[in-house]
C-alpha cells in the first residue's frame, strides 16, 4: 500500500498529459547513482519564530537516465517547526522542452498526521514534454528541486541541552520517460534548536552599578516579547533584546527571562551575585605640551582604597577631535606596583591642537577610568644638551624633551664658533658643535669638509686664523668654525702649508722693510738737525 500511494502522485501527473509513451523503449540505466539530499545538512536555530530555508537538491544526473519526474517527502517535527512555504527550485525548469513556460508542472502539500509518514511535506515535479508529447532535452548535473521555509515555534528552556531533530527524506522517486524508476540515494538533514539564553555584564557587578542584560536572539526579532524578572521585585516587559538594571543592595538574585512569540513561549534563568566594590582610582599624567617627533612618556597610577594595585587589564586610547587616533595599550609597561608608563614617539603628521588620553583599568572585575589632555604645538625653541643616535635631549623652558631628529627634519643651519644652529620643522634649536660631533675632516684648497651627527657638509674657507698647527678659527660660508686642523693640514693639504709659510715670509719681509724705513727716517732726521 505504501508503494502504491507513493506512485499515485507522479502517475497522476503523467496520465494528465494524455500523450503516447512507448513503454517498450526502456534503456539501460547509467552506472552513476543519482543523489537527493537536504541542504544544508545541519541547520542551527537560535530562537523561536526564526524563519530559515532548507533546500532539496539533486546531484549526479546523466542525460542517459532521461529523468522527467521527481517525487519526495520531507518528514519534520511539527512540535518544533511550522512550514511557511514551499517553492519550486530552478533545476528541472532549466531544461525546457517547450518554446514557452511553464516548463514544469509543480505540486506540493503539507500532510499533517499522515498514517504512514507522520507530518510531512510532499512534492511532485514533472518536466513537461514538447507539443508532440516527447522529451528531447533531458536534465543533467545537479541543482535545487525545491526550497522549504520553516519557522521555529518551540525552544527548550535555558537549563536544557539543544534539541536535535531530523529532516528525513522518504518516499522518493525518480521517473524516466518510460515511467521506469531510477535507483538513487538519499541524504537526510538535521536541524538543532538552541536553548534560550542571556548574558549579563559585568560578570561581578556592584550594588549601584548598571548591569546590562542581553538575550542571545537574532536582532531582527523586533516583535518578540521579553519579560524580565530581576529577582529583587522588579519585573519589566520589552521587545528589545537588551535591557539594563541597577541593584540597590548586594546579594544573590535569581534572574528569569520569558520569551513569547505568536503563542510560543520559552524561558531561561540565571543566578547573579551582586557585591559591593569601590571603583578603581586611576590617575594619568601626560604633561601639558608636546611636540611632533617627541618621545613622550605618560604615567598611570592605579589605586584601590588608597593602595596601588597591579591591574589585570589596562588600556590607553589617544583621541583627537573626538576620534581615536592611536591605541597605546601595547606600549604600557609596569614601573612599580600600580605604576605604569607608556612611551611613544608623537608622529610627525599629528596636527597641532589638544589631544586626550583615555585610560581604563580593571582589577578582578573592578573597573576605573580617567582622562587627561595635552597640547601638541607646532613651534619649539630650546637648547640641545645631548644627541644619542637620532634622539636629541632638548631643554625648552623648564621642560626636558626627547625628540627624534629625523622626524622633525633637523638640519645644520649655521655655525658660530662653538655654537651650532639647527633648523627643524618645529623651529630653530641651538647646541654646541661638540654635541653634533663637528669635525673638519678635510681642507682642499678653499673648501672645508665638515662631518656632523646631522650629516656631512661642505663650506668655503674664507680665512684661517690662529696657530694652524693646533686650533684654527675657520670662517666659512656656514659661519665661524673652531677646529683642530693640524692633522688635516699635515696629511691632506700641502697647499695650506705653503700658504702658511708664504704668509710667514711676507710678514717677515714687511717687518724688515718697516725697520729699514725707520732707520732711514732716523738718519734723515739727524742730517736735518746738523
Amino acid at each position: 500500500m505504501k508503494k502504491e500511494k507513493a506512485v499515485i502522485l507522479v502517475m497522476e501527473l503523467l496520465v494528465a498529459i494524455t500523450l503516447p509513451i512507448a513503454l517498450s523503449n526502456c534503456e539501460n540505466q547509467s552506472q552513476t547513482m543519482p543523489e537527493i539530499s537536504i541542504q544544508p545538512p545541519l541547520f542551527n536555530i537560535t530562537g523561536i519564530s526564526e524563519p530559515f530555508n532548507i533546500s532539496v537538491n539533486i546531484q549526479k544526473i546523466s542525460t542517459s537516465q532521461k529523468i522527467v519526474g521527481v517525487q519526495f517527502r520531507v518528514q519534520y517535527n511539527d512540535t518544533l517547526l511550522e512550514v511557511l512555504g514551499v517553492n519550486e527550485g530552478t533545476f528541472l525548469s532549466s531544461f525546457p522542452n517547450r518554446p514557452e513556460p511553464p516548463y514544469t508542472y509543480f505540486i506540493q502539500r503539507v500532510d499533517i498526521n499522515d498514517p504512514l509518514y507522520g507530518t510531512n511535506i510532499v512534492v511532485g515535479i514533472l518536466l513537461l514534454p514538447n507539443d508532440t508529447g516527447h522529451w528531447t532535452n533531458f536534465p543533467e548535473g545537479g541543482g535545487t528541486l525545491a526550497t522549504i521555509t520553516f519557522k521555529a515555534i518551540n525552544q527548550p528552556p535555558g537549563n536544557q541541552e539543544p534539541i536535535t531533530s531530523i529532516l528525513k527524506l522518504n518516499d522518493t522517486m525518480l521517473i524516466n520517460e518510460t515511467l521506469g524508476e531510477i535507483p538513487h540515494e538519499t541524504i537526510d538533514g538535521i536541524y538543532q534548536v538552541q536553548p534560550l539564553t542571556f548574558t549579563f555584564e559585568p560578570a561581578k557587578p556592584s550594588a549601584g552599578e548598571v548591569v546590562i542584560f542581553k538575550v542571545n536572539e537574532p536582532e531582527t526579532h523586533a516583535t518578540l516579547q521579553y519579560t524580565w524578572n530581576f529577582g529583587d521585585g522588579t519585573i519589566e516587559n520589552t521587545t528589545e533584546p537588551i535591557i539594563s538594571h541597577v541593584y540597590a543592595t548586594p546579594g544573590k538574585f535569581n534572574v528569569s527571562l520569558t520569551c513569547t512569540m505568536d503563542g510560543a513561549t520559552t524561558s531561561a534563568w540565571k543566578i547573579i551575585d551582586v557585591g559591593f566594590y569601590m571603583p578603581l582610582d586611576v590617575k594619568v599624567d601626560v604633561g601639558s605640551i608636546h611636540f611632533n617627533g617627541e618621545i613622550a612618556q605618560f604615567y598611570i597610577l592605579v589605586t584601590q582604597f588608597g593602595k596601588p594595585v597591579d591591574v589585570t587589564g589596562l588600556s590607553a586610547i589617544l583621541y583627537y577631535d573626538g576620534t581615536p587616533c592611536m591605541d597605546l595599550s601595547t606600549k604600557i609597561q609596569k614601573v612599580d606596583r600600580g605604576l605604569y608608563i607608556a612611551s611613544f614617539t608623537i608622529p610627525g603628521d599629528f596636527k597641532p591642537g589638544t589631544y586626550t588620553l583615555l585610560v581604563a583599568a580593571e582589577y578582578y572585575q573592578v573597573k576605573g577610568a580617567s582622562i587627561k589632555s595635552f597640547l601638541v604645538s607646532s613651534t619649539l625653541s630650546g637648547f640641545i644638551s645631548d644627541i644619542t643616535g637620532q634622539i636629541a635631549t632638548i631643554t625648552s623652558g623648564l621642560n626636558v624633551l626627547k625628540l627624534n631628529l629625523t622626524t622633525i627634519n633637523a638640519k645644520l643651519a649655521s655655525l658660530n664658533g662653538e655654537v651650532a644652529t639647527i633648523s627643524t620643522t618645529l623651529g630653530n634649536l641651538t647646541t654646541t658643535t661638540r654635541n653634533i660631533n663637528l669635525t673638519v675632516t678635510e681642507i682642499n684648497g678653499d673648501v672645508a669638509t665638515i662631518s656632523t651627527t646631522l650629516g656631512t657638509l661642505h663650506g668655503k674657507v674664507l680665512a684661517i686664523e690662529g696657530n694652524v698647527t693646533k686650533i684654527a678659527t675657520i670662517q666659512t660660508d656656514l659661519g665661524i668654525v673652531k677646529a683642530d686642523v693640524s692633522d688635516i693640514l699635515k696629511t691632506t693639504s700641502s697647499v695650506s702649508e705653503k700658504q702658511g709659510t708664504l704668509i710667514s715670509l711676507v710678514t717677515a719681509a714687511i717687518i724688515l722693510a718697516l725697520l729699514a724705513a725707520a732707520a732711514s727716517l732716523s738718519i734723515l732726521l739727524k742730517i736735518r738737525k746738523t
